[in-house]
């Protein structure tokens, strides 16, 4: 996440905008974290990503240039937002990935810093200062031999003091392609931006999935478990990014599938522009931005007649994943 000149004022400012907030943001969360989205687990009211991006579709925060990738990217660069629940396993993950040296049960304490060891002073703000985060990133060999984090697992668990800055690294990708710059200079001015005018208007009372659209997609979620190791190996053959050393960003896996590769795997299964099929190109791409900011789909852009012609002019717009 960029940061202006000065990250301290910065920070303090962003932390003011939550502040103010506050009350609305926690609101949210316990609405999202219970009701939206809901999945049965023991942090069963701990928000988790998936509840995060349905947040994000449902205020519109979500379009060609800010995507759920790029959050998901930008979000995980909090030091922050990792290992918020270690049992022994993500522990010693954790170790390897930091290297972290020795077995901290081996100090003559039993597992206790001694009280004259001298300790880094503790961070105040619920931001994480990512630029201050020193990663060892690693190789194919190690990873292999890790069982790294995904940066896009749907299910990953979301602390209340970890939505809070989803939140604010939300409007700093909502922007991050640099529009509105001139009248929104500053982090803090973003925040406030889509706090005023995406937030409070439709957190919670806009709804991106209809009731039907909810209930189809749990019915499904028993299709996906059952296939979901076939369509795993399906992904990974069309994407681009599931191949070596692109899978491996910042430590952790990293794989997506670009747009035209989506259209490259559903014409080979005869699934688009097929003689058996009536499924067209423009209809996928609108399921594809059905949860875009209306104002930024194609849909709301072009009439119907010059689809078609827009997508061969522009070729570029096939490579967002």
């Amino acid at each position: 996440m960029e940061l202006e000149k000065s990250k301290a004022e910065t920070l303090k400012e962003v932390q003011n905008v939550l502040l103010r907030h506050n009350s609305e943001l926690k609101h949210w969360y316990r609405e999202y974290s219970r009701k939206i989205e809901a999945h049965k687990s023991e942090e069963s009211f701990a928000m988790t990503l998936k509840q995060v991006w349905r947040f994000l579709r449902d205020t519109h925060l979500i379009s060609a240039t800010s995507t759920i990738a790029q959050f998901n990217r930008v979000y995980n660069q909090g030091e922050k937002n990792h290992f918020t629940l270690l049992g022994s396993k993500d522990q010693a993950k954790f170790d390897r990935i930091y290297g972290v040296a020795g077995d901290p049960s081996s100090l003559p304490t039993g597992g206790v810093p001694p009280s004259d060891a001298q300790q880094a002073p503790k961070k105040e703000t619920n931001i994480s200062d990512d630029e201050d985060e020193d990663e060892v990133v690693p190789n194919q060999e190690q990873a292999a031999d890790l069982d790294l984090e995904d940066t896009h697992d749907a299910l990953k668990i979301v602390l209340q003091r970890q939505f809070f800055e989803a939140v604010a690294r939300a409007a700093s990708v909502r922007y991050a392609s640099g529009m509105d710059s001139d009248s929104l200079p500053t982090l803090a001015d973003k925040l406030n931006h889509i706090f005023e005018n995406n937030l409070k208007n439709l957190a919670v009372k806009n709804k991106s999935k209809t009731v039907e659209e909810v209930k189809a997609f749990k019915l499904a979620d028993k299709i996906f478990d059952d296939y979901g190791e076939h369509l795993h190996k399906v992904f990974e053959f069309f994407s681009a990014k599931a191949k070596p050393p692109a899978n491996i960003l910042n430590g952790r896996w990293d794989v997506t599938i670009k747009v035209n590769e989506l259209l490259d795997m559903l014409r080979k299964a005869n699934l688009l522009d097929g003689k058996t099929t009536d499924l067209e190109l423009q209809e996928v791409i609108f399921m594809i931005e059905k949860y875009y900011d209306p104002a930024q789909t194609l849909k709301t852009k072009l009439a119907k007649d010059r689809f078609d012609e827009y997508i061969a002019a522009n070729p570029l717009l096939l490579k967002v994943n």
